[in-house]
């Protein structure tokens, strides 16, 4: 199916994401509000839990087969759970600080993309003609295990296929039995090495994202 959507619409007025480093803030603020962590102690619960970011664990998986990126991965023990946290390299602060208007635009496409095949309520129609708000995400808190270990993580999700409103303010179990969606844009890929390097990296790392959150439809 061919569509156009003009990725440049709106784009002078909308607000671009300016990227503070929260590191685990969210994730803090969510374990206050579920009572895991009462007058600064943090729960038995989480005993031997490892608790992080998506992207952590996703930049960790894509590690065998990427050399071009480096990173720095930070562990802190309080009483028997673990929580890990990401920091920016070197090279990543001077590639942000070095980023051209034409790098950000094209970030800036995926934002609006995903307003153009999203609504904000099942029965209405997308609102392209709104501001975009780079900073706005709505994420959610995943529970697994690896070979035993467990981990909680949070991660940002695009959107849901669903005939109802699925919100934080919801049931629990209409936000476990959600069917969340992935939005991905790309360039137009031209040669072979283009197409070489968007299946073995970026392709590898979408997989990775969706796999840790049980998507299946990106």
């Amino acid at each position: 199916m061919k569509v156009s959507f003009d990725l440049n619409f709106g784009i002078d007025g909308c607000i671009r994401k300016n990227n503070p480093p929260e590191y685990l803030k969210h994730i803090f603020n969510w374990l206050n509000h579920h009572n895991y962590i009462v007058n600064e102690e943090i729960s038995s619960q989480l005993n031997d839990v490892i608790i992080c970011f998506r992207g952590l664990l996703t930049t960790i998986m894509c590690t065998p087969y990427e050399d071009n990126e480096g990173w720095i991965i930070c562990a802190k023990q309080i009483n028997k759970t673990i929580f890990l946290c990401a920091f920016d390299t070197e090279e990543k602060l001077v590639r942000l600080q070095n980023e051209t208007e034409r790098q950000k635009q094209m970030c800036s496409w995926g934002y609006k993309f995903e307003q153009y095949m999203l609504s904000d309520h099942p029965k209405t129609k997308p609102d392209i003609n709104k501001p975009v708000n780079e900073n706005e995400e709505f994420c959610c808190l995943f529970s697994s295990k690896l070979k035993g270990q467990k981990l909680l993580y949070a991660a940002e999700m695009d959107g849901v296929i669903s005939e109802y409103v699925i919100g934080a303010n919801k049931d629990q179990k209409s936000i476990q039995n959600a069917r969340f969606v992935e939005l991905k844009t790309n360039r137009i890929l031209e040669n072979n090495r283009q197409d070489r390097n968007f299946r073995r990296l970026k392709m590898l790392k979408w997989w990775c994202q969706s796999f840790l959150v049980g998507i299946e439809t990106i």
